[in-house]
């Protein structure tokens, strides 16, 4: 639904992409699940590919608005209306 290939997509989910920058955007956005908020030693890597302060700020704020979604459609156990995929549980 986003626009993403088949193969884009499988990459994305192991937080990897064939462009660089996207990569680096991906590692970063995992960073921050796995570490619970705690990335601040991840901000070099995602600076040095040339992201600002503002599209870092954008990345946090798109996972911490996802975590919120999942935890709030968990719990009250929202329909799905799209089709499912499995779960990879690697964070």
């Amino acid at each position: 639904m986003a626009g993403l290939s088949d193969s884009e997509i499988v990459l994305a989910r192991d937080a990897k992409s064939d462009t660089p920058r996207n990569a680096t955007a991906l590692r970063f956005a995992h960073a921050i699940v796995a570490k619970k908020g705690m990335a601040a030693d991840d901000l070099q890597a995602i600076r040095a590919v040339g992201f600002t302060d503002g599209e870092v700020a954008e990345i946090i704020a798109h996972v911490a608005l996802d975590t919120f979604t999942n935890y709030f459609n968990n719990t009250v156990e929202v329909a799905v209306d799209f089709p499912k995929i499995a779960l990879r549980h690697s964070v």
